[in-house]
């Protein structure tokens, strides 16, 4: 294990915490669809995301104050800020608002979470030095297989017509924006720790977002927002947002690009079970099956034994030969 600390940045986490962060985050955000499902019937997707991030905001900002002198940007890393929150804050949200306006949140569900990988796996290794191996791209194949069959009949039930096509379209847009982020998370270093990051890249984008999004949250609190609507933007803005992007920042940093974007994969299987938890949308055999294929495209592409953390080892050489720096 002294390699794996040796090679944290000076904010850095293990490899093992890593992996459990990102598990715990991707269970929030599987959480998302179910959430936000009930969460629009009482409010509109602006009022929500600009609600989201007012609420994370603050809740960075004590977390912020709290850390001690905040680290001031150099120039390199202000803009490299200013493209996370671009892309990850208000990018992200309104263009996946925009999609849901015209394709299913199936179809959301099946390329928001999925997608990333096809864009960082490709870029982390061109741009960052990461390695793909074999098991790797194996892996990845697996996941593609898996959730073919997980989302085949979300997909092909009905005929695509030109507006869900220009939904689906959007959709992959949010995941481009997503894996840019995810780049940029890698690209910003250690000197700057992930509540710092995540704080000036929350600012930026609410910069943006507000001025679309702060009149119809006006709206729907003046109006008597229910308890759980409260709710909804407690978990969208406290779990979804400070925990999920810092935990999210932490993992990419501690094991990579590349694997932290498949094990994002594993967001829509999630989300499947859940929806049958407190939704009552049951998944059939097929669906079960697909998810079982993702599982272990997981544990292959993100060099995970499928016998859990007992295999320290292997974990260790994982995060040997992912790119640290």
């Amino acid at each position: 294990m002294a390699r794996d600390t040796a090679a944290r940045p000076p904010h850095g986490i293990s490899t093992t915490r890593a992996y459990i962060q990102l598990l715990i985050t991707i269970t929030v955000w599987g959480g998302y669809f179910v959430v936000a499902k009930r969460a629009v019937d009482e409010a509109s997707p602006m009022a929500l995301a600009a609600g989201r991030y007012l609420i994370g905001g603050a809740v960075l900002g004590v977390m912020a104050m709290r850390l001690g002198p905040w680290p001031r940007p150099d120039r390199r890393e202000l803009g490299i800020l200013a493209v996370m929150g671009l892309t990850s804050v208000f990018g992200f949200n309104v263009l996946a608002f925009m999609g849901l306006e015209l394709a299913p949140a199936s179809d959301a569900a099946l390329v928001m979470p999925t997608v990333p990988s096809l864009f960082v796996i490709p870029l982390a290794a061109w741009l960052l030095g990461e390695r793909v191996g074999r098991w790797q791209v194996a892996g990845l194949g697996l996941l593609l297989l898996g959730e073919f069959l997980v989302f085949r009949r979300a997909l092909f039930a009905e005929g695509l017509g030109g507006e869900r096509l220009a939904g689906i379209g959007l959709f992959v847009a949010t995941a481009f924006l997503w894996a840019i982020y995810t780049l940029c998370t890698r690209l910003l270093g250690g000197r700057i720790g992930p509540v710092h990051a995540t704080l000036y890249s929350v600012v930026i984008g609410l910069a943006l977002l507000i001025p679309v999004g702060a009149w119809p949250l006006a709206e729907e609190l003046t109006g008597g927002a229910s308890p759980g609507l409260w709710g909804a933007l407690i978990y969208l803005g406290v779990l979804q947002t400070v925990l999920g992007l810092v935990w999210w920042f932490e993992g990419v940093q501690a094991i990579g690009a590349s694997k932290a974007a498949v094990l994002n994969t594993l967001v829509p299987i999630v989300a499947l079970f859940l929806a049958a938890v407190f939704l009552d949308e049951v998944p059939g055999l097929e669906r079960v099956a697909g998810a079982g294929i993702v599982i272990a495209g997981v544990a292959v592409a993100a060099s995970l034994p499928l016998g859990g953390m007992a295999g320290r080892r292997g974990a260790t050489a994982a995060a040997a030969t992912a790119d640290v720096d």
